[in-house]
């Protein structure tokens, strides 16, 4: 674990401080900046690294991270996915985030050699070659589906960082001769500790070593001895069932509108065959109900329409979802958006939804 081989290249330790103190290390653009700088951060003496959270257990915040929980972490992945010195791994995450610098470390745990790519909405247009196995958000998988002309074989993708889709999970259906696993994961577990193999498993099972719990709130508590070292409490909803748990949603975006409380994420879940835009559910102050559920579509074609014409495509939807929904679930409101902001990971920004 003493050098890594990026890009048909050779870096260690010493090879990677005179790369910092070059001037061809400021030509380099900043994603590949911030992988050599983490791994020249790497190879220093400190037995942790900071990294900011994403959210998960509560806010945003900068904790250390244990060298020996990330070594821990991806050699588990490695042993899942068979990752070896033979495999070729691809890198198209920032690595400013955990699961960008987790690629970096399979890469040196493992041997395997590492492409490098920009972070970008359609990275697998610059692979080239033959991959085992790249991490990815659902945008940059669904561009890969969806182009016609590429070629080249990717083994197994592993999405994190938003939810499937409906039209991505038709896209992977369509696409036996890849594997792809969903991962459950935060940045204090160092990366994923559960994966749910799309197609074939309808909840996420633990990886070897992981158990899960929920607390009063119904939400799930992580136990990995291995890598986290003590019960990790996080403000995902979960249903705990034989060899895993469903998902449910967040815990901090329940919506209690007229003293029930509903989960955005699992009515969306269940109205996601009635739309063929993006959308989210949110909420917003009420006088009668305290809150009330608004459905937010993205479409540029109906944003720009009259509003008479938008009433028709509401009046149409009204209908749909009072096939499916009960009536105190039903929006109370349907705006439409020429475009939903979304984070770096893909997820709707729920800050901008907020403010509509």
């Amino acid at each position: 674990m003493d050098s890594v081989k990026i890009d048909g290249k050779i870096y260690d330790a010493e090879s990677l401080t005179s790369l910092l103190k070059s001037e061809a290390f400021l030509d380099l653009p900043l994603w590949r900046q911030n992988i050599f700088t983490f791994l020249a951060a790497w190879w220093q003496s400190a037995e942790s690294i900071e990294q900011y959270t994403s959210g998960s257990t509560g806010k945003a915040k900068p904790i250390q991270l244990a060298k020996r929980a990330m070594l821990a972490s991806a050699r588990r992945t490695c042993a899942f996915f068979h990752i070896s010195e033979v495999s070729r791994l691809a890198l198209c995450l920032s690595a400013e985030y955990i699961a960008g610098k987790m690629m970096l470390i399979r890469a040196l745990v493992s041997g395997a050699e590492l492409l490098t790519i920009a972070p970008e909405g359609n990275p697998h247009r610059k692979f080239s070659d033959d991959i085992d196995f790249v991490a990815m958000v659902p945008l940059q998988a669904e561009n890969m589906l969806r182009d016609i002309g590429y070629t080249v074989r990717v083994k197994t993708v592993l999405l994190g960082g938003a939810e499937v889709s409906a039209p991505l999970r038709e896209l992977i259906l369509a696409c036996p001769e890849t594997e792809f696993y969903l991962g459950y994961g935060m940045t204090e577990t160092c990366s994923h500790v559960a994966l749910q193999k799309i197609g074939v498993d309808d909840i996420y099972r633990g990886l070897p070593g992981v158990e899960f719990a929920c607390d009063e709130r119904g939400c799930l508590v992580v136990e990995d001895g291995e890598v986290v070292g003590q019960a990790l409490i996080s403000n995902d909803m979960a249903a705990l069932c034989a060899g895993g748990f469903r998902w449910l949603g967040r815990w901090d975006n329940i919506i209690n509108s007229g003293g029930i409380k509903f989960s955005p994420e699992e009515l969306e879940s269940r109205i996601v065959h009635l739309l063929d835009y993006p959308f989210l559910l949110t909420s917003s102050p009420d006088s009668r109900l305290g809150r009330k559920i608004i459905l937010v579509i993205e479409s540029a074609d109906i944003y720009y329409l009259s509003r008479s014409k938008q009433d028709l495509f509401r009046k149409k939807m009204c209908l749909m979802l009072a096939e499916v929904l009960d009536k105190y679930a039903l929006p109370r409101q349907i705006i439409y958006v020429s475009q939903l902001v979304r984070t770096a990971s893909g997820k709707v920004d729920r800050r901008f939804i907020y403010s509509l």
